[in-house]
C-alpha cells in the first residue's frame, strides 16, 4: 500500500489544482466557434486517453506494491478536467438548435453532439450523402494514398492521350445560351464554367477558387461580383505547358467519385491553373474527416450498441434489426436464374451473398491466414465482427441523415429536399428524426 510522506504533503501545497468552471466560463462557452469547439473536442479524447492509460499505470503498480502518489494526484486531475471539457462542450452544443436535438437522443452525449455541430457545415451538404461522404461512409470514395493517386492519374490521363483538350473555344451562340438565366442565381455546370472561363480569358480553375459558395456552386451572380460584367467575347488564354484542361480534371474527378469543386479548390496554384502534379497531390490526400468518422461512424455507433435495451432508445434498436438482417444476408444465396431473384439458406460449402465481397477483400487486403476472421472469408462469408461493423454504420448514417434534416431546416426554415430515392414509385418509407422539431 502506497504511504504519503512529509515529503509527499509538501510537494502536493505546490502544485496548483485544474481550476473549476465558473459562471463566466461556461458562459463563454456558448460563444465557442467551429475552430475553438472542434479543438476542444480533439483535447477532450487526447485527454481522456491519458486518463485511461493513467488508471492503468495505477492498478498494475498496485499489483506490485509501488508508490503511486503523484499518478493518483494526475489521475484526479484528468478526471477534473476531462469533466470540464465535457461540461463545456455541452453548454456549446445547447446553444444550438441541431446541438439541442442531438442531445435529445439517447446514446448522444456532449462531445458527440459539439463534434457533430462543429465539423458538419450544413451550407456545404446539401443532401445526407454529402455529410456521409464527408464523414467517410460513403464506400464509392476511396483513400488513393500517394501511390494510388499516381497510378489513377496516369491511367486515366493515358486514356485520353496527352494531349487531351476537349473545352472548346465559347461559340456566341453557346455564350447566349448561359446568359439567357436571367437568374443570377442560376448554378452552372461544370462544363459552363469552363465555357465562361476560356470567355472571360481565365483558367478554368480560378473561377472555382474565386467565385465557388461553400457547396461548390458558381453562379452567374458570383462570376459577374469577381471578373464584372460577362459580355462580349475574348481570346482564351494559352495553357501553359504542363497544365490539365478542364475536361481532363472533370475525367479525374469522375473516375474517383470526387467532386470538381473540390479537386479544383485543392489543385489549382497561384495562377489558377491544374497540374499534373498538384492533382495527383490532391487526389492523395485523406477524402474525408478523420475526426468526423471516428466519432459518428465509431464511437456514436457503439455508444448506440450499449444503450439499445433503453426504452427511450431510437438507434440502437435499429442496430439490432439491422444486425439481425445482415447475419441473414450472410447466410442466404441467390437462386441462379429465378425472376425476381430468391434467395434460400447456404449449405455447408456454399457462398452467401456477400461472396464477391469476401472475395475482393482477400485480394485487396493482406489477411493473416491464422486469423479467424480469413476462416471466415475463404468460405465466402463475411464474420461476426465485419458484420458488427456493417450494423453500426447503418444507424450511424441514419443518425447523420436526421441531423441533416434537423440542421438543414434550423438554417433554412423548410425541410430538405428529399432523398430521390424516396421520389420513386414503391419507396415511400421514411422514418423522421426522432423527437424533432424540438425547442
Amino acid at each position: 500500500m502506497a504511504t504519503i510522506t512529509d515529503t509527499d504533503q509538501e510537494l502536493s501545497t505546490h502544485i496548483d489544482p485544474v481550476e473549476q468552471l465558473n459562471r463566466d466560463l461556461r458562459k463563454a462557452a456558448t460563444s465557442l466557434g467551429p475552430n475553438e469547439a472542434r479543438f476542444l473536442v480533439d483535447r477532450f479524447y487526447q485527454v481522456q486517453h491519458f486518463r485511461i492509460r493513467t488508471a492503468a499505470q495505477i492498478r498494475s503498480e498496485q499489483e506490485t506494491q509501488e508508490p503511486n502518489l503523484i499518478l493518483q494526484w494526475q489521475l484526479s486531475e484528468l478526471e477534473k478536467l476531462e469533466n470540464n471539457i465535457k461540461t463545456v462542450l455541452g453548454d456549446y452544443a445547447k446553444s444550438h438548435r441541431p446541438g439541442r436535438w442531438a442531445l435529445s437522443v439517447t446514446g448522444i452525449g456532449p462531445v458527440i453532439a459539439a463534434c457533430l455541430l462543429a465539423h458538419i457545415d450544413i451550407e456545404k451538404a446539401e443532401t445526407a450523402g454529402a455529410i456521409w461522404r464527408f464523414a467517410g461512409l460513403d464506400p464509392t470514395v476511396k483513400w488513393l494514398g500517394k501511390a494510388g493517386a499516381k497510378t489513377t492519374m496516369e491511367a486515366i490521363l493515358g486514356e485520353l492521350g496527352a494531349d487531351a483538350d476537349p473545352d472548346e473555344i465559347i461559340t456566341e451562340t453557346e455564350l447566349e445560351a448561359i446568359l439567357s438565366h436571367a437568374d443570377g442565381a442560376y448554378v452552372l455546370s461544370d462544363q459552363e464554367v469552363a465555357y465562361l472561363a476560356n470567355h472571360l480569358g481565365q483558367p478554368t480553375g480560378l473561377l472555382y477558387v474565386t467565385a465557388a459558395d461553400p457547396r461548390g456552386h458558381v453562379t452567374l451572380e458570383a462570376v459577374r461580383t469577381k471578373f464584372g460584367p460577362v459580355a462580349g467575347l475574348a481570346v482564351r488564354p494559352a495553357a501553359k505547358s504542363g497544365t490539365l484542361s478542364h475536361a481532363q480534371v472533370i475525367a479525374v474527378a469522375h473516375a474517383t467519385n470526387r467532386a470538381p469543386a473540390s479537386l479544383y479548390r485543392l489543385a489549382t496554384n497561384e495562377e489558377g491553373y491544374v497540374t499534373k502534379e498538384s492533382l495527383t497531390k490532391a487526389l492523395a490526400k485523406r477524402p474525408w474527416n478523420a475526426t468526423l468518422k471516428v466519432v459518428a461512424a465509431f464511437k456514436f455507433g457503439e455508444s448506440a450498441v450499449k444503450v439499445q435495451n433503453r426504452e427511450s432508445d431510437i438507434y440502437g434498436h435499429i442496430f439490432a434489426e439491422r444486425k439481425v438482417e445482415e447475419l441473414r444476408r450472410n447466410n442466404m444465396r441467390a437462386v441462379p436464374g429465378s425472376e425476381p431473384t430468391r434467395y434460400v439458406p447456404i449449405v455447408d460449402g456454399q457462398p452467401g451473398q456477400f461472396a464477391e465481397q469476401a472475395a475482393h477483400i482477400l485480394e485487396t487486403r493482406k489477411i493473416d491466414k491464422a486469423t479467424e476472421a480469413f476462416g471466415w472469408y475463404v468460405k465466402g462469408l463475411l464474420p461476426p465482427a465485419h458484420i458488427h461493423a456493417r450494423a453500426r454504420r447503418y444507424a450511424a448514417k441514419l443518425m447523420l441523415a436526421h441531423y441533416h434534416h434537423v440542421a438543414f431546416e434550423s438554417r433554412y426554415g423548410k425541410e430538405p429536399p428529399k432523398p430521390y430515392i424516396l421520389t420513386q414509385p414503391g419507396h415511400t418509407h421514411y422514418l423522421a428524426p426522432p423527437g424533432w422539431p424540438c425547442d
